[in-house]
Protein backbone atom coordinates (compact mmCIF):
# COMPACT_ATOMS: atom_id res chain seq x y z
CA UNK A 1 0.00 0.00 0.00
CA UNK A 2 1.24 3.45 -0.93
CA UNK A 3 1.22 6.15 1.59
CA UNK A 4 0.44 9.62 0.95
CA UNK A 5 2.39 12.53 1.70
CA UNK A 6 -0.23 13.20 4.36
CA UNK A 7 0.16 10.12 5.99
CA UNK A 8 4.06 10.40 6.05
CA UNK A 9 3.40 14.05 7.67
CA UNK A 10 1.32 12.24 10.57
CA UNK A 11 4.27 9.84 10.61
CA UNK A 12 7.09 12.38 10.64
CA UNK A 13 4.89 13.75 13.93
CA UNK A 14 5.85 10.96 16.02
CA UNK A 15 8.50 11.13 18.71
CA UNK A 16 10.81 8.65 17.42
CA UNK A 17 10.86 10.60 14.39
CA UNK A 18 11.42 13.86 16.08
CA UNK A 19 14.37 12.68 18.24
CA UNK A 20 16.05 10.70 15.64
CA UNK A 21 18.97 13.80 15.07
CA UNK A 22 19.66 12.95 18.80
CA UNK A 23 20.36 9.72 18.04
CA UNK A 24 22.30 10.37 15.17
CA UNK A 25 24.16 13.03 16.82
CA UNK A 26 25.27 11.48 19.84
CA UNK A 27 26.33 7.67 19.24
CA UNK A 28 28.95 9.05 16.96
CA UNK A 29 30.17 10.87 19.82
CA UNK A 30 29.76 8.17 22.03
CA UNK A 31 31.82 5.92 20.05
CA UNK A 32 34.39 8.39 18.98
CA UNK A 33 34.81 8.55 22.90
CA UNK A 34 35.40 5.23 23.73
CA UNK A 35 37.75 4.46 20.38
CA UNK A 36 41.15 2.98 21.78
CA UNK A 37 39.54 2.37 25.28
CA UNK A 38 39.81 -1.20 27.11
CA UNK A 39 36.36 -3.40 26.36
CA UNK A 40 36.00 -3.11 29.89
CA UNK A 41 37.07 -1.21 33.35
CA UNK A 42 37.67 -2.93 36.27
CA UNK A 43 37.99 -1.78 39.82
CA UNK A 44 37.70 -3.13 43.70
CA UNK A 45 35.98 -2.01 46.42
CA UNK A 46 36.39 -3.20 49.45
CA UNK A 47 38.24 -6.18 48.24
CA UNK A 48 35.35 -7.48 45.22
CA UNK A 49 36.21 -6.47 41.70
CA UNK A 50 34.03 -4.82 39.68
CA UNK A 51 33.79 -5.20 35.89
CA UNK A 52 32.14 -2.65 33.54
CA UNK A 53 31.86 -2.93 30.29
CA UNK A 54 32.68 0.62 28.39
CA UNK A 55 32.19 -0.28 24.83
CA UNK A 56 29.67 1.03 22.72
CA UNK A 57 26.33 -0.99 23.27
CA UNK A 58 24.42 -2.96 20.29
CA UNK A 59 21.09 -1.08 21.26
CA UNK A 60 22.97 2.52 20.78
CA UNK A 61 24.52 0.96 17.23
CA UNK A 62 20.76 -0.23 15.94
CA UNK A 63 19.50 3.20 17.13
CA UNK A 64 22.31 5.16 15.32
CA UNK A 65 20.94 3.40 12.04
CA UNK A 66 17.35 3.95 12.77
CA UNK A 67 18.02 7.69 13.36
CA UNK A 68 19.89 7.40 9.48
CA UNK A 69 17.24 5.93 8.23
CA UNK A 70 14.72 8.10 10.42
CA UNK A 71 16.84 10.88 8.99
CA UNK A 72 16.82 10.32 5.72
CA UNK A 73 12.67 10.55 5.50
CA UNK A 74 12.77 13.74 7.01
CA UNK A 75 14.96 14.80 4.68
CA UNK A 76 13.16 13.69 1.26
CA UNK A 77 10.22 15.04 3.51
CA UNK A 78 11.25 18.28 3.69
CA UNK A 79 12.49 18.76 0.42
CA UNK A 80 9.82 17.22 -1.89
CA UNK A 81 6.87 17.53 0.31
CA UNK A 82 4.33 20.03 -1.50
CA UNK A 83 4.33 22.85 0.91
CA UNK A 84 0.21 22.72 1.17
CA UNK A 85 0.55 18.96 3.21
CA UNK A 86 3.60 20.76 5.37
CA UNK A 87 2.01 23.74 5.72
CA UNK A 88 -1.82 22.60 6.77
CA UNK A 89 -3.65 19.76 8.07
CA UNK A 90 -6.45 20.68 6.47
CA UNK A 91 -8.56 24.01 5.51
CA UNK A 92 -9.33 25.26 8.65
CA UNK A 93 -5.60 25.82 9.67
CA UNK A 94 -4.99 27.19 5.81
CA UNK A 95 -7.78 29.54 6.43
CA UNK A 96 -6.67 30.46 10.35
CA UNK A 97 -3.36 30.91 8.85
CA UNK A 98 -4.88 34.11 6.83
CA UNK A 99 -4.14 32.35 3.77
CA UNK A 100 -6.26 32.66 0.54
CA UNK A 101 -6.47 32.44 -3.10
CA UNK A 102 -2.91 33.42 -3.70
CA UNK A 103 -1.29 30.55 -2.19
CA UNK A 104 -3.21 28.38 -3.76
CA UNK A 105 -2.14 29.63 -6.83
CA UNK A 106 1.47 29.42 -5.46
CA UNK A 107 0.80 25.62 -4.60
CA UNK A 108 -0.54 24.99 -7.76
CA UNK A 109 2.76 26.57 -9.68
CA UNK A 110 4.56 24.00 -7.49
CA UNK A 111 2.33 21.24 -9.25
CA UNK A 112 3.16 22.73 -12.60
CA UNK A 113 -0.23 22.35 -13.44
CA UNK A 114 -2.84 25.04 -14.85
CA UNK A 115 -4.50 26.74 -11.85
CA UNK A 116 -7.39 26.84 -13.75
CA UNK A 117 -7.60 23.08 -13.44
CA UNK A 118 -8.67 23.61 -10.17
CA UNK A 119 -11.16 26.03 -9.93
CA UNK A 120 -9.36 28.63 -8.00
CA UNK A 121 -12.24 31.12 -7.37
CA UNK A 122 -12.52 34.70 -8.32
CA UNK A 123 -12.63 36.39 -4.88
CA UNK A 124 -16.09 38.80 -6.46
CA UNK A 125 -17.62 35.33 -7.25
CA UNK A 126 -20.87 34.50 -5.31
CA UNK A 127 -20.10 31.34 -2.41
CA UNK A 128 -16.26 32.51 -2.53
CA UNK A 129 -15.22 31.08 0.83
CA UNK A 130 -17.22 27.78 -0.19
CA UNK A 131 -15.73 27.75 -4.17
CA UNK A 132 -12.20 28.32 -2.14
CA UNK A 133 -12.36 24.95 0.28
CA UNK A 134 -13.49 23.26 -2.58
CA UNK A 135 -10.29 24.05 -4.73
CA UNK A 136 -7.99 23.75 -1.37
CA UNK A 137 -9.22 20.00 -1.35
CA UNK A 138 -8.72 19.41 -4.95
CA UNK A 139 -4.62 21.15 -4.96
CA UNK A 140 -4.29 19.39 -2.02
CA UNK A 141 -5.31 15.70 -2.91
CA UNK A 142 -3.19 16.29 -6.55
CA UNK A 143 -0.07 17.20 -4.07
CA UNK A 144 -0.81 14.08 -1.57
CA UNK A 145 -0.07 11.94 -4.82
CA UNK A 146 2.85 13.53 -6.33
CA UNK A 147 6.55 11.66 -6.28
CA UNK A 148 5.22 8.55 -5.77
CA UNK A 149 9.43 7.00 -5.69
CA UNK A 150 9.88 9.20 -3.13
CA UNK A 151 7.32 8.47 -1.38
CA UNK A 152 7.92 4.94 -1.30
CA UNK A 153 11.69 5.43 -0.25
CA UNK A 154 10.49 7.75 2.61
CA UNK A 155 8.29 5.26 3.77
CA UNK A 156 10.42 2.34 3.52
CA UNK A 157 12.90 4.18 5.55
CA UNK A 158 10.37 5.00 8.21
CA UNK A 159 9.41 1.19 8.54
CA UNK A 160 13.52 0.33 8.44
CA UNK A 161 13.80 2.73 11.06
CA UNK A 162 10.41 1.73 13.14
CA UNK A 163 11.84 -2.20 13.15
CA UNK A 164 15.16 -1.41 14.11
CA UNK A 165 13.86 0.54 17.25
CA UNK A 166 11.11 -2.49 17.74
CA UNK A 167 14.63 -4.85 17.55
CA UNK A 168 15.90 -2.78 20.81
CA UNK A 169 12.53 -2.37 22.66
CA UNK A 170 12.56 -6.45 22.10
CA UNK A 171 15.64 -7.26 22.91
CA UNK A 172 15.32 -5.28 25.90
CA UNK A 173 11.98 -6.80 27.30
CA UNK A 174 13.82 -10.16 26.67
CA UNK A 175 16.43 -8.93 28.76
CA UNK A 176 14.27 -8.04 31.94
CA UNK A 177 12.07 -10.99 31.27
CA UNK A 178 15.22 -13.59 31.65
CA UNK A 179 17.07 -11.30 34.57
CA UNK A 180 13.39 -11.59 36.53
CA UNK A 181 12.62 -15.35 36.28
CA UNK A 182 16.66 -16.11 36.29
CA UNK A 183 16.35 -18.26 32.59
Amino acid sequence: MRKSWDDLAKFGKSKAVRTAYFWLLVVPLFAKALVGLKDSLTFKVAGETFSIAIGLPFSWKLFFFAAASFSLATAIFQIKCPKIIQEHDDYSGFTNAGKGRPHLEQYVAELKQDAKSFGIPDPRDNDFAEHLCEAYWKIRTASDETHSKLRTVCMVCNYVGMALIGIVASQNVYYVIRATFNW
